[in-house]
């Protein structure tokens, strides 16, 4: 597990760099180093917090920890530095560029968050929905079938 996030860290600069940015190519990975802490968390799989406030949808990225959840205060530490919803699809292409079955578990969560929500992995309403169709990532529980 070790090598393969070392090997992830090192991939990720040279797919960065591997297209121009005048390419019209939808597969291009975009860098934004604003967020430079979410890219390359290998782990377990990564566990992505989506909340909304005024009526746009944020972000934040966690290592998922096998039987763990993220405390009340690190989701909190997140949402003081939210992720917009586009600048997170860029990102999440680095993760299924590295590993196209990388797990991602998305949380939906209240601003300020509650210790009930963070225990809600798998939500299959049109919440979302509309958030995997968003991102273009595969819902959860689609990867099961």
């Amino acid at each position: 597990m070790k090598k393969q996030a070392i090997l992830a860290l090192a991939l990720i600069p040279l797919l960065l760099v591997s297209c121009n940015s005048g390419s019209s190519c939808s597969s291009c990975l975009i860098y934004h180093p604003e967020y430079h802490e979410y890219y390359g968390l290998y782990g377990v799989g990564t566990n992505l917090y989506a909340w909304q406030d005024d009526s746009e949808w944020y972000f934040g990225f966690t290592i998922g920890r096998s039987g763990m959840s993220d405390s009340l205060h690190e989701i909190i530490v997140l949402q003081a530095n939210p992720c917009p919803l586009d600048v997170t699809k860029d990102i999440l292409k680095t993760y299924y560029a590295v590993d196209p079955n990388y797990l991602i578990s998305l949380i939906v969560v209240s601003n300020p968050p509650k210790e009930e929500e963070l225990n809600n992995h798998v939500g299959k309403d049109s919440e979302y929905a509309y958030l995997y169709d968003s991102l273009d990532i595969t819902p959860r529980w689609e990867t099961n079938v």
